[in-house]
């Protein structure tokens, strides 16, 4: 079953503030919270070196922590569709590597 993966912020998030598409390399000069692989065949590099990343063990805790403006995170579309329904997250328009 295909997966649709966003990257989602807190509406007041600095990369929403630039108000244009953002890039990989704007996305680089901001913390990205990252869920930590638990199968034995873990990622050795990351996919998006950003200059500070957080990992967390639990999808919901880095969802969590994005809704309160820590970081960006990419997310299933079904887990973050409550929360950009709120207001608490919003999908980052990218120009590139979606």
């Amino acid at each position: 079953m295909p997966i649709r993966f966003l990257p989602a912020a807190h509406p007041d998030h600095p990369l929403h503030k630039l108000g244009r598409a953002i890039t990989l390399q704007d996305m680089k000069a901001h913390r990205q919270l990252v869920i930590r692989e638990s199968g034995s065949r873990r990622a050795s590099k990351p996919r998006l070196e950003a200059s500070q990343r957080w990992t967390v063990s639990h999808m919901a805790t880095s969802i969590e922590a994005a809704g309160k403006g820590y970081g960006y995170g990419w997310y299933p579309e079904y887990r973050i569709r409550d929360e950009i329904a709120t207001g608490m997250l919003k999908p980052l328009p990218l120009r590139e590597g979606g």
